[in-house]
């Protein structure tokens, strides 16, 4: 069409040129350089009659040949070999140039050419005097056949005129009617779906009815790639943005949506938000690009003002609300907007109530060390500094229902499993006599298990064994299941392992 031209209209009413493109504009290509197509075989056919029988067999391969598609970036691999009984094999090398992809896997219109050959050709029989022939008989067979093929790739369907001669550009991310890189006045596509060749999807339906309404459409393009937004994606009281680079001659319109949560002072390619309310908003600024050729281009950034504020219910803390003296639980909190940190704490009790494992961001590991009731609570960091989530706040209650003590834990080199007394702040003689009572024990199984459920380490601790020590320091560091068995009854605690 570059050669012939493309078709102007009438004088005073020239044609719209428009382009539905089927394949990806953002790069996306199809199938891998140098995979192979198909391969094609042709074997001696026999076809017997024996009065009441009839016999069909293939005998031995006669020919034989492969198709490959083309390489890219620089690189040559072998397209086409095939051989023929008695005579010498033949085979034929593409090399495709340094700087694209090549023409079968770039992103295109794609089409099941190899399909179409299996179909026409698989399991056809000829012979030397035509297909319904007589004498000897050959059949045509198809396998490892790959589906689909690049057919008219995506530069091509645009008849791209730039200086990027790579198929496998990125197009997305600029208009190529307004860089004059083709010939055409508006097309559509997809940013990174290829799709079969001539196909008409919805989204493309839509675009066309529009232009044939007379209601001229632009090219889809990443434009927030191209002229991004800059500013901070969060503040507290006034920020500005703007748009460096903008092309020669273009004018910015900003807005903010939802409205009345910020007012804008722009300027030329800048704009200054400060906050109306101090209510949590998290909003789009778009600006609004217009040039005298390629219309107005939209560019949004998503920006979060202020601290986001929850009632109960959202947001919530959670984790385990009945816990045992000494387990190791895990806490956490859904994703906060803009938080930079996290920091947690319990409350209630007396003097140490937990050992809070703080793991840097929403969730946190907490041993109990006291029986009562107690509070988790987070406070989080934002660039609008810090804030106690109090309506998040979850309760735990603390009791020592299990005679079982482990320690430490974490853990380093060994893990303490020890059968106790339940209520050591009785008397020195009701403690004794309950210590005494450890000498014979009821029978149990200590198990050790990692995530996947696997032992790791067992013991069978003998009536009169009150300890049991499990040697842990060739197991990696991490999270780990501590089980005891006593009859049908299981305890489990998480074990934290660290070297």
């Amino acid at each position: 069409m570059n050669q012939l031209g493309f078709p102007q209209g009438d004088p005073g009413q020239p044609f719209r040129k428009i382009a539905l493109v089927n394949g990806s504009l953002g790069g996306t290509g199809i199938n891998s350089p140098g995979q192979k197509g198909f391969t094609f075989d042709i074997r001696r056919y026999h076809n017997i009659d024996l009065w009441l029988f009839k016999i069909r067999y293939k005998t031995y391969t006669v020919s034989s040949a492969r198709m490959y598609l083309t390489p890219s970036f620089g690189n040559s691999n072998t397209i086409f070999d095939a051989w023929f009984l008695g005579q010498s094999s033949r085979s034929k090398t593409a090399t495709t140039p340094s700087s694209t992809s090549g023409y079968d896997v770039a992103p295109g219109g794609y089409f099941n050419t190899q399909g179409v050959l299996q179909k026409e050709g698989d399991g056809t029989i000829v012979s030397k005097l035509g297909i319904n022939g007589g004498g000897i008989r050959f059949q045509a067979n198809f396998y490892s056949v790959l589906p689909l093929h690049s057919f008219i790739n995506t530069k091509s369907a645009l008849a791209f005129t730039g200086s990027n001669q790579n198929l496998s550009e990125n197009i997305s991310t600029r208009n190529l009617v307004c860089t004059n890189e083709t010939p055409f006045d508006s097309y559509f596509g997809s940013f990174y779906s290829n799709r079969e060749h001539v196909e008409l999807w919805q989204d493309a339906i839509n675009w066309v009815t529009e232009e044939i309404g007379d209601n001229p459409q632009f090219p889809p393009a990443n434009y927030s790639n191209v002229y991004p937004i800059s500013g901070l994606d969060q503040f507290c009281t006034t920020a500005t943005y703007s748009i460096p680079n903008l092309p020669s001659g273009a004018t910015v319109t900003w807005t903010v949506n939802p409205l009345g949560s910020v007012s804008l002072s722009p300027s030329g390619n800048s704009v200054i938000l400060s906050i109306s309310s101090y209510n949590y908003t998290a909003l789009t600024l778009t600006a609004s690009i217009s040039t005298s050729s390629c219309g107005t281009m939209p560019v949004n950034k998503q920006v979060i003002v202020g601290n986001p504020f929850y009632p109960y219910g959202e947001l919530m803390v959670y984790g385990e609300t009945n816990a045992q003296l000494s387990g190791l639980y895990n806490y956490n909190i859904p994703p906060y907007p803009g938080a930079i940190s996290y920091h947690w704490e319990v409350f209630g009790g007396t003097g140490n109530p937990a050992t809070i494992f703080q793991n840097g961001g929403n969730s946190a590991n907490i041993m109990f060390n006291s029986v009562g009731y107690y509070g988790v609570l987070v406070e989080v960091t934002t660039p609008c500094g810090s804030i106690w989530l109090d309506p998040q706040q979850l309760d735990v209650y603390v009791s020592n229902n299990y005679l079982y003590k482990y320690y430490p834990n974490p853990a380093n080199n060994e893990l303490i499993i020890e059968y106790i007394p339940q209520d050591t702040t009785s008397s020195s003689t009701e403690y004794s006599t309950a210590k005494a009572s450890l000498t014979n024990l009821p029978p149990r199984v200590i198990k050790l298990l990692n995530e996947k459920g696997e032992t790791l380490r067992s013991s069978i601790p003998q009536s009169e064994e009150s300890k049991t020590v499990l040697d842990i320091r060739a197991i990696p560091s991490g999270t780990y299941f501590l089980h005891i068995t006593e009859g049908k009854e299981t305890i489990k605690k998480q074990i934290i392992i660290q070297h």
